[in-house]
């Protein structure tokens, strides 16, 4: 696939083992690059500051890195801006996909997760993807 078909993508995960997991589906697929996989909100933030980022899939519960807030806080904050990606719920829970949808994620995949799934997931998203712009070819 050219680079035009290939998403960038986040992985926000605060358990090491299903985020190197969920890394490798979302890589198997061919579909997208993951650039980033970290494992707490300020971590998600910082990364999230290469505006190349086309979807970040999120976990809600953060539990393990101690921090209070959830996945679902970092949507809150960033949804709806003028540069922000699409946002998968990664998340073993079904009880927040009313305000996910009313928050605008793209897509809710529920653990444990299949690589039919990631890659469903990953050809909706490629298919709703904006296009971009072509990159100006330098002057000879």
């Amino acid at each position: 696939m050219s680079d035009a078909n290939v998403l960038k993508a986040l992985v926000l995960e605060d358990e090491w083992v299903t985020r190197n997991y969920l890394v490798k589906l979302i890589e198997g697929t061919g579909r997208a690059q993951v650039i980033g996989a970290v494992a707490s909100l300020d971590e998600a933030r910082e990364a999230m500051s290469d505006s190349s980022i086309d979807v970040v899939f999120v976990d809600v519960q953060l539990a393990a890195t101690g921090d209070a807030r959830t996945g679902l806080d970092l949507i809150r904050a960033m949804a709806g801006g003028p540069h922000a990606p699409m946002f998968v719920l990664a998340t073993a829970s079904t009880d927040h996909g009313l305000e996910a949808f009313n928050l605008g994620v793209a897509d809710y995949i529920l653990k444990p997760y299949t690589e039919e799934r990631i890659d469903h997931c990953l050809k909706r998203l490629l298919e709703r993807r904006p296009a971009r712009s072509p990159k100006p070819r330098p002057a000879v």
